[in-house]
């Protein structure tokens, strides 16, 4: 079971996490979820949940397909969403599509790109997958064990009415508080987490040590203690809430006939 998401920065850059725990009967490892490789003009990182089997035939295919591309002379900047489609393609048709198993069977991949070589011309994409086909998100994409809770949990933090995209280290402590909640509140999501941070000024890509998440991890602060805080610093509690009574519970609450 796999949590990923991926978190664009507000200079272009893509931020992609992955927890690390991988269970194998009764016990549990942890491991690397997060593929990256880079061509002569273009670099991808690749955050990938669901069949193992599957996966480690997905993930080869996709960079050789790309390396092929490449060496044929194709633009990838453009057609790289259609190359990576036809990686799949073939993959879904082989070992997916049609099994009795194919539920079991499915990937959800995050995928995260960039193109150019100098500052000023690096553009970069980020997109997930349905089956066989890719497509592109404009901030943030959670899958796997966990998501719908990582999505209301990004969803708040990536929302109000003074919202931009953050910066990488407004990005790293989300994405960090944002697995954290996971972590503790779904089963099988677990051990460090991993980020990769894909540039979107430069050429380059940088693994954030899961050591070092872990660090921050004990830093954030917790649920209770803000909501703590916010209560001793003059939280605007309603009259018709502050009057309790020692006989009911229901008694001076707002009256709804049901």
């Amino acid at each position: 079971m796999t949590l990923i998401a991926g978190f664009r920065l507000h200079r272009g850059g893509i931020l992609l996490c992955a927890d690390r725990e991988q269970l194998t009967g009764a016990g549990k490892h942890t491991v690397d979820k997060i593929d990256r490789f880079s061509l002569a003009a273009s670099s991808y990182v690749i955050a990938a949940t669901g069949s193992h089997p599957i996966l480690a035939n997905a993930l080869p295919r996709i960079r050789q397909c790309l390396q092929d591309a490449e060496k044929s002379g194709k633009d990838l900047r453009m057609e790289h969403q259609a190359i990576i489609g036809s990686a799949l393609r073939p993959l879904h048709e082989e070992m997916v599509w049609g099994r009795t198993d194919e539920n079991e069977r499915g990937i959800s991949l995050i995928v995260a790109a960039s193109f150019g070589q100098q500052k000023g011309e690096i553009t970069t994409a980020l997109y997930g997958n349905y089956g066989d086909t890719l497509y592109p998100a404009n901030a943030y994409l959670c899958e796997g064990t966990g998501r719908d809770l990582a999505y209301y949990l990004t969803d708040k933090l990536y929302s109000g009415v003074y919202f931009s995209l953050p910066n990488r280290t407004k990005a790293i402590v989300q994405a960090s508080f944002i697995f954290r909640g996971v972590r503790e509140a779904v089963p099988g999501i677990g051990l460090e987490t991993d980020m990769v941070l894909l540039s979107g000024t430069e050429r380059g890509v940088r693994m954030i040590p899961y050591s070092v998440i872990e660090k921050l991890d004990q830093e954030l602060s917790e649920i209770q203690a803000g909501i703590q805080k916010a209560w001793n610093q003059g939280l605007k509690i309603p009259d018709w809430l502050k009057q309790e009574s020692a006989d009911s519970d229901l008694e001076n609450l707002p009256e709804i006939y049901i």
